[in-house]
């Protein structure tokens, strides 16, 4: 019992990750010979990971693709992913994470004034080469 916590699963670009992670984590419980359980993620002997583990895979993640990574570098990535690459507005965001305004979005996002120019002119290049 609990909160009810809403879930976004961009399902295009995230289930063959997941289906990957998933058939790996079944393969592994069942070579360990551990009963399976609830929890995505796990330790080296199959049991539910820790925030330790958890931390220790996104500190090895972001050894893999050269940037400090760390769980809660995943919001910023995630509101940061949503205004560049699919221009989602502040008031989508802010309902979309259940946030009271949407200065949590500008708190939350990693977008510099350069970004945010380039972004502009991209969209103007749009307009124009429709309207010829």
């Amino acid at each position: 019992e609990g909160k009810q916590i809403d879930r976004l699963i961009i399902h295009d670009l995230f289930k063959p990750y997941f289906d990957t992670w998933v058939k790996y984590r079944k393969e592994r419980l069942k070579k360990m010979d551990v009963e399976d359980h609830d929890y995505l993620f796990i330790n080296r002997s199959g049991k539910p990971a820790s925030q330790d583990v958890i931390r220790g895979y996104t500190d090895k993640w972001g050894k893999l693709i050269g940037k400090d990574l760390y769980p809660h570098s995943m919001r910023h990535c995630f509101v940061t992913f949503l205004q560049t690459e699919y221009n989602c507005s502040s008031d989508f965001i802010k309902t979309l994470v259940h946030w009271s305004d949407t200065s949590l979005v500008d708190l939350y996002s990693d977008r510099n004034e350069d970004d945010i120019e380039w972004e502009e002119i991209e969209n103007m290049k749009k307009i124009f080469n429709k309207e010829g």
